[in-house]
C-alpha cells in the first residue's frame, strides 16, 4: 500500500535543508532520505532543547546503567591513549 503524505517544509525547514531535500529530478517531491535526515536533525534539537518530550520515558532503558564505572574503565586507559596516540600525561607533548 503507498501512502501519499502532504508535507510543507517551509513551516518547520530553513532554506537550506529545503533546497536539500528538493528531488531534482521529481519537481514537487521530496527525497526521501534527505527529508527523514532533515525531519531527525530537527526533531534531536527539539528533544535537547525540551521543546519536545517523549511520553512515557520511564519505559526506555536508562544510559546510565549501560556506562562503563571509572573502575572499569581505569585499567583500560593506558591502551586507549596507545591507541589514539595521545598522551598519558597532560603536560607531555602530543606525538
Amino acid at each position: 500500500m503507498q501512502v501519499r503524505l502532504s508535507i510543507d517544509l517551509e513551516a518547520f525547514a530553513s532554506l537550506q535543508w529545503r533546497k536539500t531535500v528538493r528531488a531534482p529530478a521529481r519537481p514537487g517531491m521530496p527525497a526521501r532520505r534527505h527529508l527523514d535526515v532533515c525531519v531527525f536533525s530537527y526533531l534531536a534539537a527539539e528533544l535537547r532543547s525540551g521543546d519536545i518530550a517523549v511520553d512515557g520515558p520511564d519505559s526506555y532503558a536508562n544510559l546510565r546503567d549501560q556506562l562503563m564505572s571509572w573502575q572499569e574503565c581505569q585499567p583500560l586507559v593506558d591502551a586507549f591513549h596507545a591507541q589514539a596516540g595521545i598522551p598519558t600525561d597532560a603536560a607531555a607533548p602530543t606525538p
